[in-house]
Order: C-alpha cells, then sequence, then structure tokens
C-alpha cells in the first residue's frame, strides 16, 4: 500500500483527470474495469479505507498506460492480420451484392426515362 499522504479520493482524482469524468466512471474503473480492445479488462488499482475508495497519482497514470498497451496490441495484431483494412469495407459490400452510388444513379436515370420524366 503507498504511503498515505500519497492516497487520493476518487472524487479529487476524477478532478485531476483531462475531460473531468464523473467519480462513478473511477468507481467503475475501479470496481469493473474498462475492456481493452483486445478483450482484456483494465482495471484502476484503488485501495478502501473505511467506505472510500483511494487512489494515486501514479495508479492512475498505470492505469492510462496499461490502457493504452492493451489497444496498442489489439490494433498492431489487427494491423498484422488485415495488412489491406482500407479497404475491407468495399470489398465486402461488392461480395453482398450492393451496388456502387453510380450503379444506382443510372439505374435511377433508367426509371425515370422509363415514365417518361
Amino acid at each position: 500500500m503507498p504511503h498515505l499522504d500519497e492516497l487520493i479520493p476518487l472524487a479529487q482524482a476524477a478532478r485531476r483527470l483531462p475531460n473531468r469524468p464523473h467519480v462513478s466512471a473511477l468507481w467503475r474503473w475501479c470496481r469493473l474495469g474498462i475492456r481493452g480492445r483486445g478483450g482484456d479488462r483494465v482495471r484502476l488499482e484503488h485501495t478502501r479505507i473505511g467506505m472510500r475508495l483511494y487512489t494515486t497519482e501514479a495508479w492512475l497514470a498505470d492505469f492510462g498506460r496499461r490502457l493504452e498497451e492493451a489497444d496498442r496490441e489489439h490494433f498492431d495484431a489487427r494491423h498484422v492480420d488485415h495488412p489491406q483494412a482500407r479497404g475491407h469495407r468495399r470489398q465486402a459490400r461488392a461480395r453482398s451484392g450492393s451496388s456502387s452510388s453510380s450503379q444506382r444513379l443510372e439505374a435511377a436515370a433508367a426509371r425515370l426515362k422509363e415514365a417518361g420524366l
């Protein structure tokens, strides 16, 4: 356990973070964690004294670092598995039989011409 001078209540920790998340978000990060992109849960380290939860600046920094690492591992692995990830939606659309916008425009123009418009 860290020195008592290093402990900060979750409400105070929330005020120190960017975008000032609600204290209930920090509580969830302690109890449930955040699921990283790879599916692993990353929890904010904390300690309970009486009825209050406390964390430290170091634990907050470590939490952010571990989340970043979990995301980086996921995206790095995904990039290696799918080197042509940029075109995957277009290819999937072509395989599913959906037409491109120019084909839809041509079909609409043909229907208008048939209707005499």
